[in-house]
């Protein structure tokens, strides 16, 4: 049951700034973290974050997660605690398949069948990830967890908003014997894609991501990814323009988050912004 809104003091997780210096040619990668329960409406955290500029002990490697849970935190929190072990693993033990994306294919597969396994059944969450090898950028997603890029012109999405009313969606949905009712799957949830929610996963529910490759260049500035509780009441211009007011991710963050709240967003609130210097 929702809470009535109430002046209440922001519960953040502060993200910390810290950069893996790689060399003149690639960006020096700063990153910032804020998270928001939003008490007054949830009673859990169901958003969750990851981040290392130094994955797989490598300065131009940078893996960042976030994930938005439904039904509960398990998922998630399964989710945060196994994919990066699973995508280092696909990587090391595929050597001789040059495929990052089918790594991270593999990955999601591979985690979506743990959670059965660990009999996390009747919860679910998005799942969106950043991969960044030197200046090539690979987002994945399944759900409504976005990310965009940010350039000095413009805005950039790199990921694909997994609902039942996507007309490509529905369609494979209803293809594979599922009935969307109310834009939702058999009437009972929204996304067309996730990780968890087994019990939906024959009618048309599937955890393969939608894989965006984006080689990374001296015009880009951030890398946004944020859960619902941003985007629904914020658009992707609206972000744009505060990029354009703030001087770093840390100020950016605190801005989207600040700005969701203050605009009424009644979910969690999770928002990682990642910044390139290109300074020599």
């Amino acid at each position: 049951m929702l809470k009535s809104p109430s002046i209440h003091k922001k519960n953040i997780k502060k993200g910390t700034r810290k950069f893996s210096i790689i060399n003149n040619f690639y960006p020096k990668i700063y990153y910032s973290i804020d998270e928001y329960q939003n008490k007054d409406y949830n009673s859990i955290m169901e958003d969750l974050t990851y981040s290392n500029t130094q994955f797989l002990n490598r300065f131009h490697k940078s893996l960042f997660l976030l994930c938005d849970g439904h039904g509960g935190d398990k998922s998630a929190k399964f989710t945060i605690e196994n994919f990066p072990s699973i995508f280092s693993k696909q990587i090391i033990e595929n050597k001789k398949i040059d495929n990052i994306e089918y790594y991270i294919k593999k990955s999601y597969e591979e985690l979506d069948e743990l959670t059965k396994k660990n009999n996390i059944i009747n919860e679910g969450n998005t799942l969106t990830s950043i991969y960044i090898d030197y200046k090539i950028l690979y987002c994945s997603n399944v759900g409504d967890s976005k990310s965009i890029i940010i350039n000095n012109e413009k805005y950039i999405n790199l990921t694909y908003e997994d609902k039942c009313y996507d007309k490509n969606e529905k369609k494979r949905i209803e293809k594979n014997g599922g009935c969307i009712f109310n834009n939702r799957l058999d009437g009972i949830i929204a996304l067309s894609r996730t990780i968890g929610d087994h019990k939906l996963k024959g009618n048309g529910l599937i955890s393969i991501p939608h894989i965006k490759k984006y080689f990374l260049s001296p015009l880009d500035k951030y890398c946004i990814i944020a859960s619902d509780g941003v985007w629904d009441v914020l658009s992707e211009n609206n972000i744009f323009n505060f990029a354009n007011q703030c001087n770093n991710c840390e100020d950016l963050v605190k801005k989207i988050v600040d700005e969701s709240i203050n605009l009424g967003s009644q979910d969690n609130i999770s928002c990682i912004v990642i910044e390139f210097n290109w300074e020599l």
